[in-house]
């Protein structure tokens, strides 16, 4: 999905076979399948947007696709806050959802 305006945006689905096994009719019927697979996304999509324009500060919960992005995240509030809180700065070590700061002395 690429956004366009506040409201809109344009989708893009695509799916592929090596050209050497894709004729004319399977080319036809690969692009139908694809077609009715991302309908049923769209559906979704759409109906995730309403949900979010009919409550906007309604925080959208965690997917586990998103792990990784919502990981380094936390990583980086968690270093900001142990950067801002700590004097002469500080040394953070991240060990699973726990994180331990020392104290590090600049001479």
């Amino acid at each position: 999905m690429i956004p366009v305006t506040g409201g809109t945006q344009r989708y893009f689905h695509a799916a592929a076979r090596r050209s050497r096994d894709a004729g004319a009719a399977l080319a036809g019927q690969i692009f139908r399948l694809t077609e009715v697979a991302f309908l049923g996304d769209k559906a979704i999509i759409r109906a995730q947007q309403t949900v979010i324009v009919l409550d906007p500060a309604r925080p959208l919960p965690p997917l586990s696709m998103d792990f990784g992005p919502n990981l380094f995240r936390g990583i980086m509030r968690d270093l900001i806050a142990a950067e801002a809180s700590q004097p002469g700065g500080a040394t953070v070590a991240r060990t699973g959802t726990s994180v331990h700061m020392k104290e590090t002395q600049h001479g």
